[in-house]
């Protein structure tokens, strides 16, 4: 008996079912559940504290101006924190205020969540995109791509530092220009609610927030650099426990560094944001106002947590396959390892997403207790509770969605310098959209940058194609970053392939040690050339009666008649098979050269006899 094809399809579908395994089924679930949850919840969310009546809750919405903002779930969050009444005195101030706003807020959308949530795993897989380069010894090609390759680095870091600075000097110009229509804490008080919310949960909300986790990643990325430097050309210094931390503790350069910026720079702000959170008892709130949320919120990082760790499994089976579909797993792979949550790097990462995931808990917790602590009556708690819920699922209930302030637009770099240059030059003179606009220029000549370094990674791996340019192979991210330095098994370089192109663990020591004692031997030089300047600055004259300076200069003269002994011992081991006069010559020449008494530096020599004279001493040849 035929089947049709609509049978046919759906035993195909229950036969994939069967077959597929757990993990498989867990994310069909998830997936099932997030999509029911944007659509149902909404619904129901919108049914709290509201009837019949338009104006439930006090959100007067008048569709005869600015049609665009005060329509639907965002025009009642302008009315919620402004004066309706006072920004229609001013259209500009309204539409200005309005366009502010949405920036501010829009990023606490469902949809923006879980795309900001991509862009930042995005960006930690494109970082490891190619490896690092090898800074191999005695290669200064090698040292070179190293070098630009950290160099990129450094430029992401601080564009990102300077978009997080425009961007909160963007708030601060946003809620001066608007102040005088803002909506009071509560009746007759001076401070304004969203200053209040702003306030409380500044450096948690999304838009600054991951600002502040993109420099952590960057921060991160660096570091594993540094690792990469250390064990290519056996950094002992770095390996051992003896950088000074922050908190007291000695260790490996790598941990140091990344426990003091975690407490330098992430742990304060975080941390004064969820005291605050917890002390003004919006916890409470998070808990019992939104729980849906945060089922939602989780669903959202199920998604994209499996749909990455779907993605490492299959590159971790298939780059050991062999062919052109093995090359691109293994590319796959080196991005995505960080997913299984082995090793310190990719337990940092998780931490770092899981706290942007969390972070619209915080602000929607903070505006109900806030709007609770403003003294509005129980029908307006509600009404503020539903205005989360619906202005979180908009996108359910307007079909229609908001871009996320994390713009990987490159088209955006063009405008850079003439916001950076009025930055610099008229800071407090630039309104707060141009100051907002130059943040995300910012965020896109990181983005730029990050796409760049994967070049220089593939340029560093085509030349170590030939041997003559002695470059090294690229260390991968999958392989150094889950071992420390301060492991013992951390002092060289985990991937196979680059600790081979580094030569033999006899030649890698031997490099080391030379280049070890020719830096000794600089020094000496450096140091002899430095004594012979400062003996050229004192006259016999200063020399007699003084008795200081007279057993100064004898132990000065003590000392170089033991050095120049001991430089003609190394020149005559090395030229033992040259003539005896020649040797002499050479080592005369050599050894004398750095105290002044060479033949081209004959003043300095005679300078050195008058002191000797002067001293009371015979002179040492």
């Amino acid at each position: 008996m035929s089947m049709t094809w609509a049978q046919r399809c759906c035993c195909g579908c229950v036969e994939y079912w069967n077959d597929m395994d757990d993990e498989g089924r867990m994310f069909i679930k998830i997936v099932f559940i997030f999509i029911t949850s944007t659509s149902i919840i909404p619904a129901v969310a919108l049914g709290i504290g509201t009837d019949d009546d338009d104006d439930a809750g006090g959100y007067a919405v008048n569709n005869t101006t600015f049609v665009e903002y005060e329509t639907g779930a965002f025009g009642k969050v302008l009315h919620h924190f402004y004066d309706e009444e006072c920004l229609a005195e001013d259209p500009e101030l309204y539409k200005r205020t309005a366009k502010m706003l949405l920036v501010f807020v829009q990023d606490l959308r469902i949809e923006n969540q879980l795309l900001t949530l991509g862009s930042l795993a995005a960006t930690v897989a494109i970082a490891q995109l190619g490896g690092i380069p090898t800074p191999k010894l005695g290669s200064k090609l090698a040292l070179a791509t190293w070098s630009v390759w950290m160099v990129s680095v450094a430029f992401q870091f601080c564009s990102t530092l300077l978009a997080l600075v425009m961007a909160c000097e963007s708030y601060t110009v946003f809620a001066a220009e608007s102040r005088e229509c803002m909506v009071p804490l509560a009746a007759g008080s001076d401070l304004a609610r969203l200053n209040v919310i702003a306030a409380l949960t500044f450096f948690v909300q999304p838009v600054f927030l991951v600002k502040l986790l993109l420099m952590f990643f960057y921060v991160a990325v660096a570091v594993e650099g540094l690792k990469v430097f250390a064990r290519a050309r056996a950094w002992d210094w770095a390996m051992g426990r003896n950088v000074l931390t922050v908190l007291g503790g000695r260790e490996a350069i790598d941990g140091a560094i990344l426990e003091n910026y975690l407490t330098c720079a992430i742990v304060p702000p975080v941390g004064y944001t969820l005291l605050a959170w917890i002390l003004s008892g919006s916890f409470v709130f998070t808990l019992a106002c939104t729980f849906l949320l945060e089922a939602c919120v989780l669903a959202a990082a199920g998604v994209v947590g499996l749909v990455l760790y779907r993605l490492f499994k299959w590159s971790d089976g298939a780059k050991d396959e062999g062919g052109v579909l093995a090359k691109v797993a293994a590319a796959v792979h080196d991005m995505t390892w960080w997913v299984d949550l082995k090793g310190g790097f990719s337990v940092l990462i998780g931490f770092a997403l899981a706290t942007y995931l969390l972070s619209p808990l915080v602000v929607f917790g903070t505006w109900a207790s806030v709007s609770a602590y403003g003294g509005e009556g129980p029908e307006e708690f509600m009404a503020t509770v539903a205005l989360v819920y619906e202005y979180t699922f908009a996108i359910a209930s307007e079909l229609g969605w908001s871009p996320p302030s994390l713009t990987l637009d490159p088209s955006l770099v063009v405008g850079l310098p003439a916001f950076f240059g009025d930055f610099l030059v008229g800071l407090g003179d630039m309104p707060s959209a141009d100051l907002f606009a130059g943040s995300q220029a910012l965020d896109a000549l990181a983005s730029v940058i990050a796409f760049f370094k994967p070049a220089v990674c593939w340029l560093a791996a085509f030349l170590s194609m030939f041997d003559n340019l002695n470059v090294a192979e690229n260390a991968a991210f999958a392989l150094e970053a889950p071992v420390g330095l301060w492991e013992d098994e951390g002092k060289v370089l985990q991937t196979p392939e680059a600790l081979a192109s580094l030569g033999s663990a006899d030649e890698r020591r031997a490099a080391a040690e030379k280049r070890s004692k020719e830096g000794l031997l600089k020094r000496a030089l450096e140091s002899a050339v430095e004594i012979n300047e400062l003996l050229e600055d004192v006259s016999p004259q200063d020399v007699e009666g003084a008795a200081p300076l007279i057993e100064s200069v004898r132990k000065i003269i003590a000392q170089g008649g033991k050095v120049v002994s001991r430089g003609e011992e190394l020149l005559g081991g090395e030229g033992s098979g040259k003539g005896s006069g020649e040797g002499a010559k050479e080592a005369e020449g050599e050894v004398t050269d750095p105290l002044g008494a060479s033949e081209n530096e004959g003043s300095s020599s005679e300078r050195q006899v008058e002191l000797t004279e002067a001293a009371g001493q015979p002179q040492v040849v």
